[in-house]
């Protein structure tokens, strides 16, 4: 990343803000207008809001953590992986809610931005790995990176799914059959072979796999275990979902983004065993 914003999206003000490039940017004046930009897309061109865009030679990347108050924001070059920059704006979300403990609710009121200056070293933290795996890695770091943020984001589209489609006791009730299955799939010889995938985590804020250090593992094993994963969030679907309304959330959800990925996971070698779980 060269620029990093986490935005209030009630004020348009930016709560923090982080600059790893040599060009410098008005934090405030900018947010503002990054805001006005998503406004104007929702409101005037009738649509979800930016998801992505190229604006001055780089490539902008939003993620709108539902219900958060919250926009974050981040710009790298045009020849970035936009898919790998949504995965890991959903994991900095991650750590940023739970280290201020962030509510909709907070964000309604005044907010000190100065509280929120010591995230830097969370997120020093992660840029300076995901940065080195990216310098030390040759030949399949690409493809790791891509399957990462692949399968972060369909894991993310089955967590809107259940967030989206069950009531309170139901979805807590789904939620811990993810919970316990994830906690059986850590016992299996694939995940003991392998420490790195103990490293895989879910919570009610949601997947977390963006944050897998690909030097630690292989390409062919992290492909079976996402894929196996895959086959175990269908199943959990199937047991608590007729199988017109599993069909109708994938329509509404997963397929949209399968299409739109349609070429990378063709590359990726996994387009047809993901057609294969989610029709059968």
């Amino acid at each position: 990343m060269k620029h990093f914003w986490i935005i209030n999206s009630y004020s348009s003000v930016a709560l923090f803000y982080r600059n790893y490039s040599n060009f410098t940017l008005d934090q405030d004046l900018i947010s503002g207008f990054l805001m006005a930009l998503n406004s104007f897309s929702e409101v005037e061109l009738k649509s979800h809001g930016i998801s992505s865009i190229i604006m001055g030679g780089l490539s902008w990347v939003y993620y709108d953590p539902r219900d958060s108050g919250l926009m974050f924001v981040a710009a790298d070059d045009v020849k970035s992986n936009t898919e790998v920059m949504r995965s890991r704006l959903e994991v900095i979300f991650k750590m940023f809610v739970q280290q201020y403990d962030i509510t909709s609710k907070k964000m309604q009121s005044l907010v000190d931005q100065s509280k929120y200056v010591e995230f830097q070293e969370t997120l020093d933290m992660l840029e300076k790995q995901w940065k080195q795996a990216e310098t030390i890695l040759e030949g399949g770091a690409a493809l790791i990176f891509d399957l990462l943020g692949i399968f972060q984001q369909l894991f993310n589209q089955f967590n809107h799914i259940i967030q989206t489609t069950f009531f309170k006791e139901e979805n807590e009730k789904v939620m811990d059959q993810i919970g316990e299955m994830l906690e059986n799939l850590n016992t299996m010889p694939e995940f003991t072979d392998n420490p790195e995938l103990s490293n895989i985590s879910f919570d009610e804020h949601g997947w977390d796999i963006i944050t897998l250090n690909p030097l630690k593992i292989e390409l062919d094993v992290l492909k079976r275990t996402l894929t196996l994963i895959t086959i175990h969030l269908n199943n959990v679907l199937k047991e608590n979902l007729t199988d017109y309304g599993r069909m109708n959330a994938y329509i509404n959800h997963l397929f949209p983004y399968i299409m739109a990925q349609y070429e990378l996971l063709e590359n990726l070698g996994v387009l047809h065993d993901l057609l294969r779980i989610f029709l059968q």
